[in-house]
């Protein structure tokens, strides 16, 4: 019953907004015909006032009646007519779209990151390694402690730390050595990866994220979401083990390139 009240309520305003042009087209219409009838008469301002303004009536109801027909009426969604999967694909299409950081922290690892569209910084630790990442116009940059060297290149780590000092090291796009930590930094992996397309979504509790209240919606490929109705915005992430990353939207450090660099390449 609530379903079929939400969905004649949303009819009506589709109707409403038919109605609205069409009947912005007929005062339009009307104005332009006195329009036409007073400047026959009097060859005067005042008809060709009228004129105007009917003529411009009948081209804001016109679009007005576009815009409605296409579907692309910019309207603020409600909690009340947004169905489950539309508000899945708003969010998946707020988060590959808004920017965001991400914080996350796991048994023995941090995860803390900006993304601003295909543009990322941030700092991952595992254990006492660290390594910080910046991504900018599709270069990847980082830096990372003599632990995290330890990981990748072995009793080489100490001298490569003090080679490197504080300067960031750029990575080939494609270099196996460091795939892992490359694909963290891809937005849309990540994002798709969180809210699959397809499946089913079923909605659970209602629960406080950052105090904004949240609905839980759970899927049949992946972990679960929690989303704001209002903003249709994701401020958690839960996946299949338990594993929590939380978003925010506000103080998003913009990602900038290093200046102190040096290539991959230049040390093989």
């Amino acid at each position: 019953m609530l379903t079929q009240a939400a969905n004649s309520v949303t009819t009506s305003t589709h109707v409403g907004e038919w109605l609205a042009g069409f009947l912005v087209i007929g005062a339009g219409a009307v104005l332009v015909y006195r329009g036409q009838r007073a400047k026959k008469r009097t060859q005067g301002v005042h008809g060709e006032r009228k004129f105007g303004i009917g003529i411009g009536l009948l081209v804001l109801g016109a679009v007005m009646t576009v815009v409605q027909a296409t579907g692309i009426t910019d309207r603020k969604d409600t909690a009340s007519d947004k169905s489950l999967d539309r508000l899945v694909i708003l969010a998946q299409r707020n988060a590959l779209q808004q920017p965001f950081r991400i914080t996350s922290t796991l048994p023995g690892r941090t995860v803390d990151e900006s993304f601003v569209g295909d543009d990322v910084v941030g700092k991952q630790t595992i254990g006492k390694a660290v390594v910080e990442i910046v991504k900018v116009e599709g270069d990847f940059f980082l830096r990372g402690n003599q632990q995290y060297w330890a990981g990748m290149v072995g009793d080489r780590a100490e001298a490569l730390t003090t080679y490197l000092g504080k300067r960031w090291m750029l990575l080939g796009p494609n270099d196996p050595d460091f795939k892992t930590t490359i694909a963290s930094a891809d937005r849309d992996a990540f994002v798709k990866g969180a809210i699959p397309s397809g499946g089913t979504w079923v909605e659970g509790e209602t629960k406080a994220i950052h105090g904004v209240e949240c609905v839980e919606i759970k899927g049949s490929k992946s972990g679960a979401i929690y989303v704001d109705r209002k903003s249709s915005r994701v401020m958690r992430f839960v996946d299949s083990n338990g594993n929590v990353a939380d978003l925010t939207y506000a103080n998003v450090e913009r990602p900038t390139r290093p200046k102190s660099v040096i290539s991959a390449s230049d040390l093989d």
